[in-house]
């Protein structure tokens, strides 16, 4: 996360191994300055052990994507949780996982944040969200088995 704070994007966090995925919104060089460039677009992929993802995003049109495929009954990893975060970030993190479904739904709670790496703060990402905003990033979620798919745009406001 040290690294991220440099960036003014968003990024998606896996809570039970904290990896973190940005969303490839801006080109920074290495310092974290933004490059104003031309059309660009970059692919990613990977697995991290615990989820497969694949992110895509075209900075010069202010959109990227991020798709995460979970394991078959993923469940949040509250030890690895408590035993990482102090009581006030555990306290964010519980917020944003906490899941309202009916007394016959059995949905279990999508152990995946947005971070707003400017912030720090985190956001839900859990299946009764369709779309928010994040600053001026507006996120939209979709949702199919074990597959999360997450698209940004960045919208700032016209001046």
């Amino acid at each position: 996360m040290s690294y991220n704070k440099n960036f003014d994007t968003i990024g998606l966090i896996s809570l039970n191994d904290w990896y973190v995925i940005d969303f490839p919104l801006k080109n920074y060089d290495e310092n974290g300055n933004e490059i104003e460039s031309a059309a660009s677009t970059s692919f990613l992929s990977g697995n991290t052990g615990e989820i497969a993802y694949s992110s895509d995003g075209t900075p010069s049109r202010g959109m990227a994507s991020i798709d995460v495929t979970l394991p078959i009954n993923y469940e949040v990893d509250t030890n690895m949780l408590e035993k990482h975060l102090c009581q006030n970030c555990l306290n964010k993190v519980a917020a944003s996982l906490e899941y309202r479904k009916s007394n016959s739904e059995r949905k279990e709670t999508i152990p995946l944040c947005i971070v707003d790496f400017k912030t720090l703060d985190i956001y839900s990402l859990q299946d009764y969200w369709r779309s928010y905003f994040v600053r001026d990033y507006y996120v939209e979620m979709d949702f199919d088995n074990n597959m999360v798919r997450t698209e940004v745009f960045y919208l700032p406001e016209r001046q």
